[in-house]
This record gives structure tokens, C-alpha cells and sequence, in this order.
């Protein structure tokens, strides 16, 4: 069919192709390939991307083109094919009609609590029978200025239970409590008050990186607090009961400074550690700006040795790259579906196993919704040699003006904003967000439940 029409013809028909079908114009075969890369159709397809400055012509240097369309569309993920899989199974709150609950990382067990009872549920089992009971501890000596759990709690607790399965984290106000749900319902739990959350209260906690970890949200504007030491094996309830453990405060991110002169008034929220790198981690956070919109990005915190254990240095924070949540006017008639970055999102992210994708998903309150809502979406992250690059460009640059933030090659004159792919929208606030280790090279299989529903989307051609 290809070889019937005239390359002008062909051109033309590329013109009215949206930028996820051109990509695939190009693969069906190799007539289409070239016809498809030739500068006029090339820099046409250019001006409906997301990429800064706008000035392509179709003068410009063929390989220039073809160089920055197949950057382009390996940054915006156009090759992507995404499929959704609907879980039939009812929500986990169907299921256990309890008002909170906490699920383990491989969904096999779920937690509650019933008054003063905590109540450990199998979700493998159709009727989630209870498998495990046993008492919240009255805690006979106190905890610095916090609540003692003698009477039930509020509705203001939060539970979070580890990957195993085995340990659970039971928080009421700025109390947190941590049991081993094996050992006896005589046992006593690691127990700590939270000075850092004075004047506030937790309003949610995750564990994190070996159950070694815990994520603690504040009610502060998405203050984030990481309490314990990273440690390579499966955390018990000794790494919590000692110095490193509760009472120890790996991260607090309101305390976060980035090493750059222009970021005055800059502060983050929802900030989740991703991978160790180089000598610190990887973090995904909310970035708010006293001038400028609020946006995602990707950053870089530098860990210190302290009395004890490592810690993260505050003070050395760096922006990598910025996950961009708005585009070009010449690209918003096909990116119309973006993160928002507003105040009350609360983000959560995930990394894929090898380190390329990174999922977002934030909340979303429609007026003609009855239920909140948890949109998905993935960027595809800079390559680690890029990212080391951008780290020691940034640490070479810090009195240079680099408030965009952009990643830029010494020989690249244009800019590929690093806009996401929308994959749904799922009913209910977010439980479970993480990606998951498939068979298939290239293919990842990223879950999303709530309470409501769930959804597992699989991700190719990458």
C-alpha cells in the first residue's frame, strides 16, 4: 500500500497523525520510516511535542531532527502500550466493613482495629476470616508528652502494616506504637513520642525499604518525617525498640534546604525516598514555589554520619529534574490529562525495579463524585548516567542561574519537557501503590487499590 502512494502524499498523511500514532507510523515498516523522516514531516511532528525553545524549521539539520525525535519520544514514553487489567473482587472495605484498615505489600493480610482489639485478617481467603487477635498495651510508663493508649482511639489513628506481614505500626495523634503480631498478646510493642510532630498529628504512616523505615505524614502541609536507620535485612521488632529505631528521625523535610541561591521560599511536601545514590537517595517530592506554580520533581539528598546512625543532611538537598506538570501551548491538544500539583494531593509515588519509570498518584475530589478519587500516572526518569551527570553539573553550578532546572546536554539546543502518560482513575483513597517484578524484559505491571477498587496496569514496548 505504501509503495502505491507518492512521498508527498505520504507526508501529508503524517501531518494529521497525533504524536503516539506518527511514532507508530514509523514502525510499520520501512517505506513509512522514510517517509516519516524526512525533515519536513519530522519538524512538523517537533512543534506538537512538549519542547522548548519552539523554533524548529525545516532547515535544520536532518540527524538534528531525527536526533531530537528519538530522544523526544523516548522521554515521553510515546512506543508505551498499556493495558488495564478491572479486579472483579470486591474492595477491601466491602470485605472487612471496618473504618481504617492497613494491607500488607504482597495484599495477603490485612489489620485492624476493633475498639482495643487488634483484629489480622487472610485476604486470600474469600471471606477474610481473622487469624490473629490480640490487645493494644496500656503503656504503664509514659511517653514524653504524648497520649498513653489506655482507652480506644479516636478516629484520628492511622495503622500501617510491614511487608511481612509481621510487624504493625499503630499511631494516635503523636504516639506511635510498633507490635510483633508473632510474639505473645502479652508482648510489649516499641513505643515512642514524636517530638518532631509537636503542635500537629500524624496523619498517615507507610512502611518503607525493608520495613527498616517509617513514613510518617504530617498534618503540617505534607511535613514528612522518616523515623529509623535503611538497613539491607528484613527489619524486626529490635531494629525499632533500639536508638535507631523510633526515636531516631532519618529525614524531616520541612527542614529541607536545596543547595541553590534562587530557592528562597522553596519547600516540599509529600516527599518519599526512592533508591540509595551515590552517597545518599533519590527522592520524588511536591515541590511548592512562592512564585510559580506547584510541580513534581526528582532530587538528590546527600546522608551523613551522626552520633549512632546515618542521617540525611537537610542543608545539601539538590533538584535533578523537574517532573513537569503543564506543557507548551503548541502540546496541549494532546497532553490534556496532567497531575495537578495542587496543595491537598497528597501525592504517593512508586519506582519500577530497574529505576526507569516512576508512577504518580495524587487524589482527586470531583463535586459529582460521592467518593474521593486516585488518578495514575508514569514518567519515564533520566538514565542513571544522566542522572550522575545532572548531579555533578549541579554541584559545579550552584552561584549559575538553573531555577528551570532543566536536563540539557552541553550540545542540545532544545529541551524535552518530561510530561507523564495518564493511565486511569480509580475510586477510593490510595492503599497500595508499587510497582511489581514481572518475567517479561521491558514489560512492567504497576497496582493501584483502594478501599473501593483496584487496578493493575501492564506497561510495554518502553
Amino acid at each position: 500500500m505504501a509503495l502505491k502512494l507518492p512521498l508527498e502524499l505520504q507526508q501529508h498523511i503524517a501531518d494529521f497523525l497525533d504524536p503516539r500514532s506518527f511514532y507508530n507510523c514509523r514502525q510499520v515498516c520501512r517505506w513509512w520510516a522514510a517517509a516519516a523522516g524526512g525533515p519536513v514531516a519530522l519538524s512538523r511532528q517537533l512543534r506538537k511535542l512538549p519542547i522548548t525553545p519552539e523554533a524548529l524549521t525545516e532547515s535544520t539539520y536532518t540527524q538534528t531532527l531525527l536526533d531530537l525525535y528519538t530522544e523526544a519520544a523516548h522521554t515521553l514514553l510515546l512506543g508505551s502500550r498499556i493495558r488495564v487489567i478491572e479486579e472483579d473482587e470486591l474492595g477491601s472495605s466491602q470485605r472487612i466493613p471496618k473504618p481504617k484498615l492497613a494491607i500488607s505489600a504482597d495484599g495477603r493480610k490485612a489489620a485492624s482495629l476493633d475498639g482495643r482489639q487488634i483484629c489480622v485478617y487472610d485476604l486470600t481467603c474469600s471471606a477474610s476470616p481473622i487469624v490473629h487477635k490480640r490487645p493494644l498495651n496500656d503503656l504503664r510508663t509514659g511517653l514524653g508528652a504524648g497520649p498513653w493508649f489506655k482507652c480506644a482511639p479516636t478516629c484520628i489513628y492511622e495503622l500501617a502494616l510491614s511487608k511481612s506481614g509481621r510487624l504493625l505500626a499503630v499511631a494516635l495523634e503523636r504516639t506511635i506504637q510498633i507490635y510483633d503480631l508473632e510474639a505473645g498478646t502479652d508482648s510489649c510493642p516499641a513505643s515512642a513520642y514524636i517530638s518532631s510532630a509537636a503542635g500537629h498529628f500524624i496523619a498517615g504512616i507507610a512502611f518503607e525499604h525493608n520495613d527498616s523505615v517509617l513514613r510518617v505524614q504530617l498534618s503540617n502541609k505534607g511535613t514528612i518525617l522518616y523515623l529509623g536507620h535503611p538497613v539491607v535485612q528484613q527489619a524486626t521488632l529490635g531494629h525499632w525498640a533500639g536508638d535507631g529505631g523510633l526515636k531516631h528521625v532519618y529525614l524531616d523535610s520541612s527542614e529541607v534546604m536545596i543547595a541553590r541561591p534562587h530557592a528562597v521560599g522553596e519547600r516540599f511536601s509529600g516527599t518519599q525516598l526512592l533508591r540509595r545514590f551515590e552517597d545518599g537517595w533519590l527522592f520524588a517530592a511536591q515541590r511548592h514555589r512562592p512564585a510559580a506554580r506547584s510541580d513534581y520533581c526528582l532530587g538528590y539528598a546527600k546522608c551523613i554520619a551522626s552520633v549512632g546512625h546515618a542521617t540525611i543532611d537537610e542543608s545539601s538537598v539538590t533538584i535533578l529534574c523537574p517532573l513537569s506538570t503543564s506543557c507548551p501551548s503548541a502540546a496541549t491538544e494532546y497532553w490534556t490529562d496532567l497531575p495537578q500539583a495542587c496543595e491537598e494531593r497528597h501525592p504517593h509515588f512508586s519506582l519500577s525495579p530497574d529505576g526507569s519509570l516512576l508512577a504518580l498518584a495524587e487524589a482527586c475530589m470531583k463535586p459529582s463524585q460521592a467518593h474521593l478519587s486516585s488518578k495514575a500516572f508514569v514518567y519515564r526518569l533520566p538514565r542513571q548516567k544522566s542522572l550522575q551527570n545532572l548531579l555533578n553539573a549541579r554541584s559545579l553550578a550552584l552561584d549559575a542561574d538553573i531555577d528551570k532546572n532543566k536536563e540539557r546536554k552541553d550540545d542540545q539546543e532544545y529541551i524535552v519537557d518530561r510530561l507523564p502518560i495518564w493511565l486511569g482513575e480509580v475510586r477510593g483513597s490510595i492503599m497500595q501503590f508499587a510497582f511489581s517484578e514481572t518475567a517479561c524484559a521491558g514489560t512492567y505491571s504497576l497496582r493501584l487499590s483502594t478501599e473501593l477498587d483496584a487496578k493493575t496496569w501492564t506497561i510495554s514496548g518502553c
